[in-house]
């Protein structure tokens, strides 16, 4: 069996983060639903957004760590990201101010988005 591409394992992974999304979110029954959903459908958004990286040919890794993902730094800024623990490993949820920018950035010019992000670094 032939491995995935990281491209595609990260594709595949934000194809299953959306679905769960709106699995929940159509459960009406679920009183945590509009939370569960926000969290699946910025982790889909993420994932894919690291794939594109990897089409456009940049790099999502640290470069004195190639086995730690570089989210340009956005987990440090404390307007953007907040950090919780999760058993023993950390774990990142993004606001709505980071969310708000992303969204600011890609309406600005859609094809150098991801660019412009590593510049505003």
């Amino acid at each position: 069996m032939e491995m995935q591409s990281e491209k595609q394992r990260l594709i595949n992974k934000s194809s299953e983060a959306f679905i769960l999304g709106l699995e929940i979110y159509n459960k009406p029954t679920i009183r945590y639903r509009v939370e569960g959903f926000s969290f699946f459908i910025v982790n889909a958004w993420e994932l894919m957004l690291k794939a594109e990286m990897i089409n456009r040919g940049l790099s999502i890794f640290y470069k004195d760590n190639p086995d730690r993902m570089d989210f340009y730094d956005i987990k440090n800024n404390q307007l953007y990201a907040y950090k919780h623990t999760i058993g023993n490993q950390e774990q990142y949820t993004y606001s709505q101010q980071f969310v708000d920018f992303v969204i600011g950035e890609i309406k600005k010019n859609p094809d150098t988005f991801v660019e412009s992000l590593k510049k505003k670094r």
